[in-house]
């Protein structure tokens, strides 16, 4: 009976021994566990970083597309005066050269008339510069 007893001891034993090993296992999990859980916290903080910073960088790129389209506005803009301002000096030369081409034929025009000098008689009439006009022969009343 004794090596009955013996054995019991033994296997007693052994089991306090495993459920000690055990224990320290489970220990050395939950010690696992909470660096994992730390762990776990750090990469959410992290995440939360990254989740900011490219936040940050899709309003700036927002704004940064807004102050682009700006500008091109802008360009088109000045674009559009100065074609206007080029159409503007075309029809300016063209009103000038009309406006000259206009106050020849009136001095041509004007040539044709001879006034009667304070005597009486009439004299040929003369184009700018000088020169009889055209119908130097005629005779404009008095």
């Amino acid at each position: 009976m004794l090596g009955y007893a013996t054995d019991g001891f033994n296997d007693y034993l052994n089991g306090l021994n495993a459920r000690a090993e055990m224990a320290a296992q489970v220990r050395s999990a939950v010690a696992l566990a909470s660096e994992a859980g730390q762990t776990m916290a750090e990469v959410t903080q992290a995440v939360a970083r990254v989740t900011g910073i490219v936040e940050e960088i899709a309003t700036s790129s927002a704004e940064q597309s807004r102050g682009i389209e700006q500008v091109n506005q802008a360009i088109v803009q000045i674009d559009e005066v100065t074609q206007q301002n080029a159409s503007l000096v075309n029809e300016a030369a063209m009103a000038s050269r009309a406006l000259e081409e206009q106050g020849r034929e009136l001095s041509e025009v004007v040539a044709f008339f001879r006034l009667p000098e304070e005597g009486g008689a009439a004299r040929p009439a003369t184009v700018a510069g000088g020169a009889p006009g055209r119908a130097a022969g005629k005779l404009v009343a008095a």
